[in-house]
């Protein structure tokens, strides 16, 4: 289930830049870490779809990319909102949230390029 060595690479650089944010700003918050984790599983579940679907039909391969990634911007809406409501360091959460939806979102790019440009 795990792509590679690359993601788990992402997953741990994101968690360590995430917790030592955290550490310097607001040390009881540890535990908002776990974000970077949530980036990891949904990266990893919609790869995994998206990769089946590609192999099934690559001719709607855009389109179920473009279905994902507006389904995973809804939830990751959902979730901030979520999170908003029972944290106050508001700004602490938008940044690492931020932070992680860039990382992962590169990722994703560069991978789904990589695999594109090996066919």
């Amino acid at each position: 289930m795990f792509r590679n060595k690359k993601s788990w690479l992402v997953l741990i650089m994101c968690s360590l830049i995430s917790f030592l944010i955290i550490v310097i700003i607001t040390p009881s918050l540890w535990y908002l870490t776990f974000i970077s984790f949530y980036f990891y599983s949904l990266s990893e579940i919609s790869f995994q779809y998206l990769n089946k679907k590609h192999q099934q039909s690559p001719n709607r391969f855009i389109s179920q990319y473009m279905l994902i990634s507006m389904l995973k911007l809804f939830l990751h809406i959902a979730v901030l909102v979520i999170l908003f409501f029972f944290f106050t360091e508001r700004f602490l959460i938008a940044g690492i949230f931020f932070f992680n939806y860039i990382i992962y979102s590169i990722h994703e790019a560069t991978l789904w390029l990589s695999i594109k440009s090996k066919k």
